[in-house]
């Protein structure tokens, strides 16, 4: 999907960001040469557990974000963060 977005879409993968609860998330972003990568871990509840096997999976396959977040607002302190440094 990534490779599809940058034909269609002309979109810069190097100057990209993807923000992923999977450890798929990650490795795509990784894969296709997105700038950055940030990993939202949730809460370990019950219905999140997924979650937290999937930092497992991804920390074993040496699969490292750049970032990691618990709340998706931690967000935007990325996305300024990178934008500032892009000027």
């Amino acid at each position: 999907l990534l490779y599809q977005a940058h034909e269609r879409y002309e979109l810069d993968l190097a100057r990209s960001i993807i923000i992923g609860d999977s450890w798929r998330d990650i490795a795509a972003g990784k894969t296709a040469g997105i700038y950055k990568t940030v990993f939202i871990r949730r809460d370990a509840s019950p219905s999140q557990i997924g979650n937290r096997e999937d930092e497992e999976k991804m920390h074993a396959k040496g699969i490292i974000p750049d970032y990691i977040i618990t709340d998706l607002t931690q967000a935007r302190n990325i996305l300024d963060e990178v934008s500032q440094g892009a000027q």
